[in-house]
């Protein structure tokens, strides 16, 4: 339960930095990554928000889901 908090704190975290739009910020290996992250984000059509509270702790659902596509 202690690592599946330290988790949800991370990923909010970082959650919270692309919403803001505080990519650089972000613990990236250097700038080109930071500038491919700013370039993807560009590509989004709409405004990020930060989600649902609940969001965060059924990280396993949509974890698990995708592993299996």
């Amino acid at each position: 339960m202690e690592n599946e908090t330290r988790i949800i704190e991370l990923v909010k975290g970082i959650v919270e930095e692309l919403v803001e739009n505080n990519v650089e910020s972000l613990p990236l290996e250097d700038d080109t990554e930071t500038m491919d992250l700013i370039e993807e984000l560009d590509y989004y059509p709409g405004v990020m928000t930060l989600p649902p509270e609940e969001a965060y702790y059924q990280l396993d659902d949509i974890i698990g889901s995708g592993a299996k596509n």
